[in-house]
Formats: C-alpha cells, sequence, structure tokens
C-alpha cells in the first residue's frame, strides 16, 4: 500500500473540483489552490517517529490550522490508521473537515491585500539602510533569540508603519541566522522569509506577526513565535 496513491484516490478529485491542484513534495502531499493575490494550501504529512499517523493542516501564507483544531480538539495532531481499510476512513474524514470546516475558514481568513502598500519597500536598499541604523541604535543582535523581546518593548514604545517595517527586517534577519531562512517575494512582490528550515515550501511573512503582536500584545508574542517555529524546524530535520 502506497501511502501517497491512496491519498490521491480519496482526495485529488474531489479538491480538485473545488479548485486544489495535486503537487507532491519530498515530505508532504500538497493541494493548492491560486486565489486572486494569495494561495491556500491544504498540507498532509507524515509522521517520521510514529508508524502509520498522518496529520493535516492548512494556511494561505497569512494564517494556519490543523484539522484537529477546527473540529474544536486542540489536544490531538496526528491521525493514526492500521491498513489501508482504516487508512480510507481516515483520509475521508480529513475530507469531510477539509469541505465543511477549512473551507469556510479559508474564505473567512482572506489574507489582506498589501499590494502597492509600503511593505513593498521593506527590501528597498534605503530601507535596509535604515532598519540596520534602527538595529544598531537599539543594540539588537541577531545572534541573540532573546532580541525579540527588547524589540517587543519598542514596539509598543512606537507602532508607526516606519517601526513595523524596521522590526518586521529584524525579525527576518533573526530567522535567517537560526531557522536558515533566506530572503524572498511571493507572487506580488511583497517579502517573505523562505526556506525555513531548508523546506521550500515554508516561508514566514514577519511583518504579519509584528503586526499580529502589535494588535494583541497580551497574547501574542514575536520572542514566541520565533520559539514555535524554532521547534517545527527542529521536528523537521
Amino acid at each position: 500500500m502506497k501511502l501517497g496513491k491512496v491519498i490521491q484516490q480519496v482526495l485529488s478529485e474531489p479538491l480538485q473540483k473545488r479548485g486544489f491542484e495535486y503537487h507532491k513534495e519530498p515530505d508532504e502531499w500538497l493541494y493548492i489552490r491560486n486565489c486572486e493575490y494569495y494561495k491556500e494550501y491544504i498540507a498532509i504529512d507524515k509522521s517520521n517517529w510514529n508508524k502509520n499517523a498522518i496529520r493535516t493542516s492548512y494556511y494561505n501564507g497569512s494564517d494556519s490550522i490543523s484539522d484537529f483544531w477546527l473540529i474544536g480538539d486542540r489536544l490531538k495532531e496526528w491521525h493514526f490508521y492500521e491498513d489501508e481499510k482504516t487508512l480510507r476512513d481516515t483520509l475521508n474524514l480529513i475530507l469531510d473537515i477539509t469541505i465543511n470546516q477549512a473551507l469556510p475558514w479559508f474564505e473567512m481568513n482572506r489574507p489582506e491585500d498589501r499590494r502597492g502598500s509600503k511593505l513593498s519597500e521593506l527590501l528597498s536598499e534605503e530601507m535596509i539602510k535604515q532598519s540596520k541604523e534602527f538595529i544598531e541604535k537599539n543594540e539588537l543582535n541577531v545572534a541573540v533569540p532573546e532580541s525579540l523581546v527588547k524589540l517587543e518593548k519598542l514596539l509598543l514604545e512606537d507602532s508607526s508603519q516606519e517601526s513595523l517595517l524596521k522590526s518586521a527586517y529584524f525579525f527576518g534577519e533573526v530567522l535567517i541566522h537560526h531557522l536558515n531562512g533566506e530572503w524572498g517575494k511571493d507572487e506580488n512582490g511583497l517579502p517573505i522569509i523562505k526556506c525555513i528550515g531548508g523546506k521550500e515550501d515554508f516561508y514566514k511573512e514577519p511583518f504579519d506577526i509584528v503586526e499580529s503582536y502589535l494588535e494583541y500584545p497580551k497574547f501574542n508574542s514575536v520572542y514566541n513565535h520565533f520559539k514555535a517555529l524554532q521547534d517545527t524546524v527542529s521536528r523537521l530535520k
């Protein structure tokens, strides 16, 4: 029984009818839907530690969520199966969650359209120069992740657009230094950190993360977001 073949047999036709195209990556099975200015992803991967275990996540370049979270079960991460029949049953459950919970979640969580916004200037020579001056002035250090805690305090003191851009640049540089990422641009020309952990399709938008912190500083943390990414990368190795 080939896992990928069964995944395609159960999921491909109903998902293709809804605009998702199948893509095989080395460590996961992807279904991708092209939208006007972003893409929506359904990702299935298998566990390297647990036998016969798969999980599903949904993301759109801005937000992400697992299928268990969508159905209100935040304690589980993996689906377990024993043979081809139970695998097909599991995939049909995933398909049901995808159609009834994930597709409405995609609709309600569309990324903000930032085409033409000042965010597109983040990687310009002038903005990089200003960001480096900001980093030096505030004694931030990409080699020390705890500097992100200091960055959070700076953001609370100055939440201007310019400060957000410079902070996003610093956070991006931290991801590059510690998680093997690299600067890139999405399909709309907006800056992202791609290839996180060496995974080509694993990317983050640093501006969104620092902006989300400012929206809910009591519940969000740029530093904790980094630690979570660091943990994810360690598990991907």
